[in-house]
């Protein structure tokens, strides 16, 4: 979904609702627009929905990392 965040009308609402089927996992608490933040607000709605983009990239990113190692393990 990420890959294709450009064909859909509110991603990160899907990635919200994913969220809420999960039963609110907090692996994915940093990528809610409602949730709060330790970090401040950057100014705008903007800024602040590209630093979520961010974080959700990040997190797949990190995710693929440990799947990866994972198998890794079992092949061994």
């Amino acid at each position: 979904m990420y890959n294709n965040k450009n064909n859909y009308s509110d991603p990160l609402g899907i990635v919200e609702l994913v969220y809420e089927d999960f039963e609110y996992t907090n692996s994915i608490f940093s990528l809610i627009r409602s949730m709060p933040s330790d970090e401040l607000g950057l100014g705008t709605k903007n800024l602040n929905e590209e630093r979520l983009y961010k974080r959700w990239r990040l997190y797949l990113e990190n995710s693929q990392s440990v799947s990866k190692s994972k198998i890794d393990i079992l092949k061994n």
